[in-house]
């Protein structure tokens, strides 16, 4: 007891100083505006409700010095999230102190460096924090079977959902371990509920978003940016000839202004000049913002009609692109499969990590399902899982760069030092 209590508090000491130092770093950098911010700001109708209710929430507060006040808080918030998921992990994995001193700081590196998501004013500022305290109650419903834990990760990823709509293949992952809770736990009355809660949470948001976007923009809809990017892959591989599969006219007639337009700018896979040590995937992840944002959208919902307003172009853009990708997909199916599975794979970096992440989740599966899997190795499991489930998602339809990835740049680093804490232990190295 008395070990342990010194290493919490060596522990707690660190990460004090640790916290200290990012924030010390953070505050000395201002706070920065992306391409995307004033959407967020502006609580325009194409951004999720969440971010831009926190934003609007300190502006009312701090008036003009909302922009401080937003740093100060997303560094708190922040910090308290990377704390509580490897506390999380120091409860349910035992590991020498020394590697989750290390995984403190790598959990903080996309707060300040890569990405710097507590100097932007952008959504993953919220959907990290939010993101690591769903990842710390999973891996407690996972290594100790307990179905509780699942139910407490219910708001919060309720919430994360409504930050960023790529978080719903953590619905996915829950429901599974929702399963496995329940088969190995026989607590069958809470499973059922826990079950059914995964099934009705994807249909709360949507209502919650429409609910969000009648409120403030008066239209209940789901927030109308994705028909662009389930178009975009698909648009990539299209050829002008493509037009006379169109039944509709108005999706005949967009489809062949965009096309033209796509292919006069080069950016189709059949008009694409690639350069040097440049590849398809590579061009297509460079230029995707230039297809979808500024060619499909800020193109695009022109064509719809002068007389109206910039939420019902939104709204009509959404509408009529989702509708005309299931046409285009089964026109090209091979070529948009294999762009977006070459974006998956990017995704990774390289085929090469793709594979050591595949041979990870086959091999912990493996054990998992003979009964044998101890708690790194269903860490394993849940970490690629999770990992995998985010980066196919995503590469469905946006282009899979760091913004979007960086989430679970942890879970390697992770595994590695509890491997590597497993070998010491077990003498490895003096053998």
């Amino acid at each position: 007891m008395h070990n342990r209590f010194v290493a919490d508090k060596s522990f707690h000491l660190w990460a004090f100083l640790v916290f200290i130092v990012v924030g010390a770093v953070s505050l000395s950098k201002p706070m920065q505006l992306a391409p995307d911010s004033s959407g967020y700001i502006n609580m325009e109708i194409i951004r999720s409700p969440t971010y831009p209710m926190f934003l609007q929430l300190l502006q009312s507060l701090f008036g003009k010095g909302y922009l401080t006040a937003t740093l100060i808080l997303q560094n708190l918030i922040n910090f308290w999230a990377v704390y509580y998921l490897v506390r999380s992990l120091r409860k349910t994995i035992p590991m020498n102190g020394i590697w989750y001193a290390l995984l403190l700081v790598i959990l903080l590196v996309p707060c300040v460096y890569t990405v710097n998501i507590v100097n932007m004013v952008l959504s993953g500022a919220l959907a990290y924090p939010l993101y690591l305290v769903v990842v710390g109650l999973y891996i407690k419903a996972f290594i100790k079977e307990r179905i509780t834990y699942l139910l407490y990760a219910m708001p919060w990823l309720f919430v994360l959902i409504l930050t960023r709509s790529q978080f719903l293949f953590l619905v996915v992952a829950g429901f599974l371990l929702g399963l496995f809770t329940i088969y190995n736990s026989k607590n069958y009355r809470k499973g059922m509920l826990v079950l059914g809660l995964f099934l009705l949470l994807p249909i709360l948001t949507s209502q919650a978003d429409k609910l969000y976007h009648k409120v403030v923009h008066g239209a209940y809809v789901n927030t109308p940016w994705t028909g662009i990017h389930l178009l975009t892959p698909a648009m990539f591989v299209a050829n002008s000839s493509n037009a006379d599969a169109f039944d509709d006219s108005v999706e005949r007639a967009f489809f062949k202004k965009m096309i033209a337009r796509l292919e006069a700018k080069k950016l189709t896979l059949n008009t694409l000049e690639l350069g040097n040590n440049e590849t398809d995937i590579t061009f297509y992840v460079d230029n995707y913002t230039q297809i979808a944002n500024h060619t499909l959208y800020d193109e695009g919902k022109e064509l719809l009609g002068a007389n109206l307003t910039e939420d019902e172009k939104y709204m009509q853009l959404d509408a009529l692109t989702k509708d005309m990708v299931p046409t285009l997909v089964l026109l090209n199916f091979k070529k948009w499969a294999a762009i977006n599975l070459k974006n998956f794979i990017y995704g990774f970096d390289s085929a090469r990590y793709a594979l050591v992440f595949f041979i990870l989740l086959i091999f912990s599966g493996i054990k998992l399902s003979t009964g044998t899997a101890n708690e790194v190795v269903k860490f394993i499991f849940l970490g690629v899982l999770l990992t995998f489930l985010n980066v196919g998602l995503v590469a469905t339809g946006i282009h899979t760069i760091r913004r979007f990835m960086f989430y679970n740049d942890w879970v390697l680093y992770a595994m590695l030092f509890m491997l590597l804490d497993r070998f010491i232990k077990q003498g490895v190295w003096n053998r």
